[in-house]
This record gives structure tokens, C-alpha cells and sequence, in this order.
């Protein structure tokens, strides 16, 4: 059972086997398969280390030639909402999928470099990650949120200065 709250898969609830196969991952999961998410309408079951993406990222991404190992591990160092890092040791190339919805804002590191990501199971973060031994890092800093803070910033400034230069003026 996994208690991570789901949030916003709206899409999902149309596919009750697929949103009963994310359900029952841990929070980050491997998988050596990758289907488009067309065909989770004509199927009945639906395989628990399946991902799916939408058809134009599954055409990019089905020649690559995934293997998982039950040896192949996870293990989480650092949880917090923003930030999670990981360190990730596998025999062979595959998916790495992070039960977070994949919002504007999140970024993926690999070893220190941004990696490319996408959006598999209708909202999830994956990325494909290489054979080795790795440190993945996602965080989270929304560009709208940081602008937000810079204003209020300059705004609380502003009116500190003005407040300043007034009270200057009268005393």
C-alpha cells in the first residue's frame, strides 16, 4: 500500500486498473516498459511495472532498450516536498517514476546535470535513467511562485523607503 496522496488525476479515474497499478508503487519505482497511453483504453489489465505515455513522447521513447533487475535499487536519502534525493544503482538502462504529479516546476538532476523528464500514467514525473550508479535529485521551484516572492519583496522595499522619506520629512 503506498499513502502517498494523490492529487489531481482526474484522468486516471477512467482507468481503474491504472489507478489501482500507481496506487500500489512505492513512491519511486522502476519499470522496463513503456506504452502509449492509447492502449490503456483497450485493455482490461493493466501490468503493475507498465508506464504510459501520451503517443508523441512513446515515439520517441520506444526504441530504447530498457532491462530491470530485481538487484537494481533505490534509496531515498532525502524527502521533502521541494526536494527529493535519491541514489539509484542498476545493472541496465530503464524508467524511473516518482509518484508526484509532473506540475510545471520540477526539474531532475542526474549526477549534478538537469536530465530530461516526462509525463507518464496521465500526471507522474519519469526519466530514463542509465546503467550505473547515480545521485537523481527532483526539485521543485515554480518560476511563478519565485516571481510572486520577488515582487512582494520589491513592493515591501519600496514601501519601507517611502515610509522612511515621509517620516524624514515630517520629524
Amino acid at each position: 500500500y503506498n499513502s502517498f496522496k494523490l492529487i489531481g488525476y482526474e484522468r486516471l479515474k477512467q482507468h481503474d486498473a491504472l489507478m489501482q497499478a500507481v496506487i500500489d508503487h512505492p513512491v519511486m519505482y522502476f519499470s522496463d516498459t513503456l506504452r502509449s497511453l492509447k492502449d490503456t483504453t483497450a485493455r482490461i489489465a493493466i501490468e503493475k511495472n507498465v508506464i504510459y505515455a501520451a503517443d508523441t513522447i512513446y515515439q520517441v521513447l520506444k526504441s530504447n532498450k530498457l532491462k530491470h533487475h530485481a538487484a537494481d535499487t533505490i534509496t531515498c536519502q532525502i524527502f521533502k516536498p521541494n526536494f527529493i534525493k535519491a541514489l539509484i544503482v542498476t545493472a541496465e538502462p530503464q524508467f524511473l517514476t516518482l509518484l508526484q504529479n509532473d506540475f510545471k516546476g520540477w526539474k531532475v538532476l542526474l549526477d549534478g546535470k538537469e536530465h530530461s523528464h516526462f509525463t507518464s500514467n496521465h500526471t507522474l514525473i519519469s526519466t530514463i535513467i542509465p546503467a550505473g550508479r547515480h545521485e537523481l535529485v527532483f526539485v521543485y521551484r515554480p518560476t511563478t511562485i519565485l516571481v510572486g516572492a520577488t515582487v512582494s519583496f520589491l513592493s515591501l522595499t519600496a514601501l519601507l523607503l517611502l515610509f522612511s522619506f515621509f517620516w524624514k520629512c515630517l520629524f
